[in-house]
């Protein structure tokens, strides 16, 4: 599910939406982001408490590491921005991604 959240390395997946996992390429959208980080939020409300320290650790880690992604593809996109309506939405998702990855933050 987190790594889902994660935009990938190459510029033209990111552009596309494309995550390869275990070799399959999944177009992922903004709206298939946000409904993982639902899933990972309510997991956090019920069953965070019954893991392991290891697999909380983890758990936090792949959680921050997604939201700095997040911070750096839309700082790397904000210094190349136009003025094109593409890049108006592109900008919505990622102010309404960060909301939603801040609120999973503050429940770990």
């Amino acid at each position: 599910c987190i790594n889902l959240l994660a935009p990938s390395s190459s510029s033209q997946e990111q552009q596309s939406h494309i995550v390869t996992i275990n070799n399959n390429n999944i177009d992922v959208t903004v709206s298939t982001k946000l409904y993982a980080l639902g899933i990972v939020k309510q997991f956090l409300l019920s069953d965070y408490s019954k893991l392991s320290e290891n697999d909380r650790v983890t758990l936090r880690t792949s959680v921050i590491r997604s939201a700095r992604q997040l911070v750096l593809s839309s700082s790397t996109k904000e210094s190349t921005t136009c003025s094109s309506q593409g890049e108006n939405n592109n900008a919505g998702a990622i102010r309404v991604l960060g909301t939603k990855m801040a609120s999973v933050i503050a429940d770990l």
